[in-house]
């Protein structure tokens, strides 16, 4: 089973005629070797005669007819007499065309990350989702309070859901925000509990709600599913730490080469003891890994019951296990898989039982291998950096980034806007920040750039042209892919023909950087994919909300959206005395006039969705720029200088908040 024969199976891509409504991988990986041998060659050949099977396989004529008969029998496998021979197919069929409303589905379909719902064919999924009601809440209203019984479960649409809990001085405190398409309630609804949190609309918001009575007849209409949801609710459920955290992702399996490095920073970072379970390797004297906290112990000749067992009293212990595996399937393996809360695939082969056996996976290619960013993640410890728009002010993010490198502060992820997305962009792909600030000095980070008028318009209505900074990026970053840098990186966009935002992740880094760089109005469009891109600030001036998709569990800020009116041109400083007023306008003036109207559009447009975003903001370093304008390149060292301050005046802080 060299391909991916299996990796339907992490998909609702089928579904099945028979009752049971699904191909459960759980079954298909205890069947016999040879079996599993039979179902991945029909999966890859359908329709298959056995005895071009056997020929294939090199086995017995006989014994593989009997067993794809089994196998019909047994509803794996379909079959059909053509002629004077039989042919066996896997008993699915293609994805049915959606007859139901938009709504409910949607909101599934599209965000399958809610675990409880994988475990239903797409059949029943039909009849499970006629079953949800949409209702609607208004800020600050109440779906349900603690000590309630759980009758409903909430699917949020619209908006998001604040659980608050009562501190020992009887405030209220919001522990969590369900975000759209994530469930809540489903716990209590199904372990028949009261309710252990309040729960609240955050702002105007939209739940589709499910009632456990119907949720109980879905069941009931699939016995099977209500076993695999036994073993969900035991993967789900969260075992807290000492210092308040959770566990989410404990135990864990590595798949391949790395599970020390893996240990060693997670010990570091947790200061709490981990266990290396090696199902590689048969038992030895004790292995002393030289690594505080790093407990190794081999365990190839385990029985599944000894496995269970140990792992069992390592998680009572409070310890973190690492289940170290190879490509080939462990038998032992298979008896604690589904108390397994991730497998992170270090293999680069793709496996098919890997893909079968995992809820969650984390594939990680060999080029962007971090082990220090796994234990953050297996952990719950990694670290966003969100840098807003704002031109020449933006280059105070060049010494934010360089206060956190010299203090070993780690970035697992970076969102931008405009200038921040500039700053953000060139750092992830490599350029160091002193040569990031003389490109800054030299103004070839500058999109007003002061070619002749005749060649500014340029036929697109903008008052500038940004030639110059889009040749700049294409210059440093070449052919350079999303997929190519070694930290995740995200830059806004807004997409002139909707004015929606938009978020570059694919395709090339120069171009994305070039949108960041196109001021809407001031400078051209940038044409990507057939779509008029420009800056994104005005509409995501701070983008934490990416990296809180992405799941950072620390997100850093560093924002220099003004407050208040900023100058715009050196020219606006109150220094300037000389009076203009009864000259008349020449074409630099008339251009920076129209130019000062639109950059205060756009701070005010910037102010208003930024506001919303610093609740989503664990630490906001805030330079004290206001007094340079957004054409102040020439004092690039200034500003930067002024992110530098700020950064180290919240060290402290950060690493309070890091623990580290």
């Amino acid at each position: 089973m060299s391909d991916d024969s299996f990796a339907w199976l992490e998909t609702d891509q089928a579904y099945t005629h028979h009752r049971k409504g699904g191909l459960d991988p759980a079954e298909l990986l205890n069947m016999p070797e040879e079996m599993q041998e039979l179902m991945a060659y029909v999966m890859r050949h359908e329709p298959v005669a056995p005895k071009a099977v056997a020929k294939e396989l090199e086995r017995d004529a006989a014994e593989v007819a009997d067993h794809l008969q089994l196998l019909a029998v047994q509803g794996w496998l379909e079959m059909e007499r053509r002629e004077d021979e039989q042919l066996y197919r896997v008993r699915l069929a293609r994805r049915r065309q959606r007859t139901l409303p938009p709504g409910i589905w949607q909101v599934l379909e599209n965000r399958w990350q809610v675990p409880i719902f994988r475990i239903f064919s797409n059949t029943l999924l039909e009849d499970f989702v006629r079953r949800f009601v949409l209702h609607r809440y208004a800020a600050g209203e109440y779906l349900f309070r603690a000590g309630e019984w759980g009758d409903t479960m909430f699917v949020v649409n619209e908006g998001t859901i604040e659980l608050t809990v009562q501190s020992l001085e009887g405030d209220e405190v919001i522990v969590e925000q369900v975000r759209p398409g994530e469930v809540v309630g489903e716990m209590a609804v199904l372990l028949g509990e009261k309710r252990p949190f309040d729960a609240r609309a955050g702002k105007d918001m939209e739940a589709w709600t499910l009632s456990k009575a119907d949720f109980d007849h879905l069941l009931a209409t699939d016995p099977a599913a209500a076993l695999i949801l036994r073993h969900e609710l035991r993967r789900t459920l969260r075992v807290p730490v000492e210092n308040g955290a959770t566990k989410l992702f404990n135990p864990a399996v590595v798949a391949g080469q790395g599970v020390k490095e893996i240990a060693r920073h997670l010990a570091s970072i947790t200061h709490q003891k981990v266990c290396i379970l090696d199902l590689r390797a048969q038992q030895t004297p004790h292995d002393k890994t030289g690594l505080p906290h790093v407990h190794y112990r081999p365990v190839g000749d385990i029985s599944g019951k000894e496995l269970s067992i140990e792992l069992a009293k390592r998680l009572e212990a409070g310890d973190w296990v690492l289940l170290a595996v190879s490509a080939e399937l462990n038998g032992a393996l298979l008896s604690v898989v589904d108390q397994v809360e991730v497998v992170i695939d270090l293999t680069g082969q793709d496996l098919p039982w890997l893909i079968a056996a995992s809820r969650r996976r984390w594939v990680v290619p060999e080029e962007k291998r971090r082990y220090d960013r796994l234990a953050r993640q297996l952990a719950r410890r990694t670290v966003g950096l969100a840098l807003s728009g704002g031109m020449a002010r933006g280059l105070a993010h060049i010494g934010v980034l360089r206060v956190l490198e010299e203090a070993q502060i780690p970035v697992d992820m970076i969102a931008g806007s405009g200038m921040g997305a500039v700053c953000g962009g060139l750092y992830v792909a490599g350029v160091s920040l002193d040569r990031l600030e003389r490109l800054a000095l030299e103004g070839k980070l500058n999109p007003l750039d002061e070619l002749p008028w005749h060649q500014r318009l340029g036929g697109q209505g903008a008052l500038y042209s940004n030639r110059a900074a889009r040749e700049t990026m294409a210059k440093l970053l070449g052919d350079l892919d999303f997929t190519a840098l070694p930290t995740p990186f995200f830059a806004v966009a807004t997409d002139l023909a909707s004015g929606q935002p938009v978020v570059l992740e694919h395709g090339r880094v120069a171009e994305a950087l070039s949108v960041a760089l196109s001021p809407p109005g001031l400078t051209p469009a940038f044409i990507l994919d057939g779509r008029h891109l420009a800056d994104g600030t005005p509409l995501n001036p701070l983008p934490a909300d990416l990296l809180e998709r992405q799941d950072a569990n620390l997100i850093l800020a560093s924002s220099v959206i003004p407050s208040q009116e900023a100058p715009y041109w050196e020219s606006d400083r109150p220094a300037d005395a000389t009076d203009r007023s009864a000259e008349p306008l020449d074409h630099t003036q008339e251009r920076q006039s129209l130019a000062r109207s639109l950059l205060g559009l756009y701070d005010a447009l910037a102010q208003s969705v930024y506001l919303d975003r610093l609740g989503l903001v664990n630490v906001l370093l805030t330079p004290a720029v206001e007094e340079f304008a957004d054409t102040d390149f020439g004092r690039a060292s200034e500003i930067v200088q002024r992110g530098e301050e700020i950064t180290r005046q919240y060290l402290s802080q950060i690493r309070q908040r890091m623990d580290l």
